[in-house]
């Protein structure tokens, strides 16, 4: 029989893996879209201001994208070197603010990468789920 503290650290470990599992498949989904995320956003605003107030990007960084914006960069290529800095720094943030609310109505391209991000996280949890298992 399994006393209680048995089962909290049973309960922390799993807890613990799940947040990896979700973070391994969150890295690998978003490295898969990151092209087609970039190509959803078509304006600097809101995306570049949302992670700027959030601390995901430098005040240097910040001013550098805008910058590169109003040069007549592509907006696109500009939110993709973004992107790019940050695939290594924050994931599960970062995912937050690009299917949040403000971010889908301001840039509906990206609804149907949402739906398929989450279809595939689906997917994904599920073959590691089952590969931990066997």
């Amino acid at each position: 029989m399994m006393m209680a503290t048995e089962r909290s650290d049973l309960s922390t470990r799993m807890s613990a893996e799940n947040y990896r599992l979700m973070r391994e498949i969150a890295v690998k989904l978003f490295k898969e879209h990151k092209v087609e995320i970039s190509d959803a956003i078509k304006t600097p605003f809101p995306l570049l201001e949302m992670l700027h107030d959030r601390g995901l990007i430098t005040n240097e960084k910040y001013k550098e994208s805008r910058k590169s914006c109003e040069n007549l960069s592509p907006v696109p290529k500009v939110v993709y070197d973004v992107l790019n800095e940050l695939e290594e720094k924050c994931h599960l943030s970062l995912l937050e603010i690009l299917f949040s609310k403000v971010i889908m109505k301001n840039y509906p391209g990206l609804n149907g990468i949402c739906k398929g991000f989450r279809d595939g996280a689906i997917q994904q949890s599920i073959k590691l789920t089952t590969t931990h298992l066997e």
